[in-house]
């Protein structure tokens, strides 16, 4: 083992007081660039996303808030809605690919499709994402949060991945609630 000499100590001392701490949002990205890290961290809940992609806080509601009621959090669809799906038993009733589009733009096209196919009536649409590079893109990872937001969030029963032979891990089945 090499010993250090008196350079490297003081350099490294140098080096130590230009350090900052992670911000909590640095932290979760820090988690998802080191798969070691993130496996250990994976805790799989009910909508089949890991725990890092919940909110970083959640605020305390006030009692008039607790009674208002509200519809449900999309959630997984279970199994055999998505079989009919895959065997062609339910149609896609419509479909929107969002490949070419960046964050703020497929945002607002998503947004304006979920409030148009509910307005129609439509029961199941497909959302194209793409998987991105090396599966990681941004509109994969960002459209089942919008998906989840306070504006989505009462149009939509749920969204599942998609069958390999209609996009897979690139695309969403979104089932719709009905409207009355």
């Amino acid at each position: 083992m090499k010993k250090t000499q008196p350079d490297d100590v003081s350099l490294w001392e140098r080096v130590k007081q230009t350090v900052k701490p992670l911000e909590p949002r640095q932290k979760n990205r820090a988690t998802r660039l080191a798969p070691k890290a993130a496996a250990r961290h994976h805790t799989p809940r009910g909508d089949g996303l890991r725990r890092r992609d919940a909110p970083a806080h959640t605020a305390r509601q006030t009692p008039t808030q607790q009674k208002k009621k509200t519809s449900p959090a999309p959630t997984k669809l279970d199994r055999k809605q998505v079989r009919r799906i895959n065997r062609g038993k339910d149609a896609i009733e419509a479909r929107l690919d969002l490949h070419g589009h960046h964050a703020a733009s497929a945002h607002e096209v998503l947004r304006g499709f979920i409030r148009d196919s509910s307005a129609r009536g439509l029961k199941w649409v497909l959302v194209v994402t793409g998987k991105g590079v090396r599966g990681e893109g941004v509109l994969r990872r960002e459209v089942p949060l919008w998906l989840r937001s306070p504006e989505l969030a009462p149009l939509v029963v749920g969204f599942e991945e998609a069958a390999p032979h209609k996009g897979g891990g690139g695309a969403l089945y979104v089932r719709l609630r009905k409207t009355p």
